[in-house]
């Protein structure tokens, strides 16, 4: 598994950079799990804990939607 620090080059990377989100601190790259974009943590209130495990999210919107329905995003 990459360092969450590393941009992802395939999308099983990305799916394995979201995994690891909960490791990430300020100024590490992780893939939100609702927009499948890269993101820059500079914001450590922007994220979801599930199941014991933080993932970031690019903004307080995707905050809400991975609320709403984590399984959705979290396969």
């Amino acid at each position: 598994m990459k360092h969450v620090g590393h941009i992802a080059e395939t999308a099983e990377d990305a799916k394995k950079q979201t995994l690891s989100s909960p490791e990430a601190k300020i100024g590490d790259i992780v893939i939100c799990p609702v927009m499948g974009s890269k993101v820059k943590v500079s914001d450590k209130s922007l994220y979801v804990e599930y199941k014991g495990k933080k993932y970031y999210v690019c903004c307080a919107a995707c905050i809400s939607e991975l609320k709403m329905n984590p399984e959705k995003y979290l396969k």
